[in-house]
């Protein structure tokens, strides 16, 4: 069990704010993709692609809903919804980015898991942990047995 928890540092209108699609959790995994160049993960060729979200939106065969937010809210849903926000589009050096950690949209995101979260070892790059997260655990651990994944609270 995994949710994520989001955090707004900065006020978001409607159109800027983060989109979810309504019970796309149901929906299985999917290939994931870097958020900087939208490249594949390594190893990942054998996961189905994303479908076409905005398409399923436009058809109604999937439902998307977002929220105005500000400083002090929360937004807490389940870590495997298909979610997502368009980055800040900053002029940086003569020269247009795409990014979320300029002023105006600034965010935290944090995810939790419950007691029964375990490490799993996969065969191909994943987004948790990051190859940089040095751990101790192996595959079906509870992830609560590493330090760089503390238990928050007591059972």
């Amino acid at each position: 069990t995994f949710c994520s928890v989001w955090f707004p540092l900065d006020a978001m209108s409607n159109d800027v704010a983060v989109e979810y699609i309504l019970g796309s959790h149901r929906w299985g995994v999917f290939q994931p993709r870097h958020f900087v160049d939208a490249s594949p993960y390594e190893g990942t060729d054998h996961m189905p692609p994303m479908p076409d979200i905005r398409q399923l939106v436009q058809q109604s065969q999937a439902r998307s809903i977002k929220f105005d937010v500000r400083p002090g809210d929360a937004l807490v849903f389940d870590a495997r919804i298909i979610h997502g926000s368009p980055g800040n589009t900053d002029v940086v050096n003569n020269s247009t980015t795409t990014s979320s950690s300029s002023t105006g949209q600034r965010r935290i995101a944090l995810r939790f898991g419950g007691d029964d979260a375990m490490y799993v070892d996969k065969p191909h790059e994943t987004s948790i942990p990051t190859p940089d997260i040095l751990h101790s655990l192996k595959h079906g651990d509870p992830l609560w047995q590493s330090h760089e994944f503390p238990r928050l609270w007591p059972v």
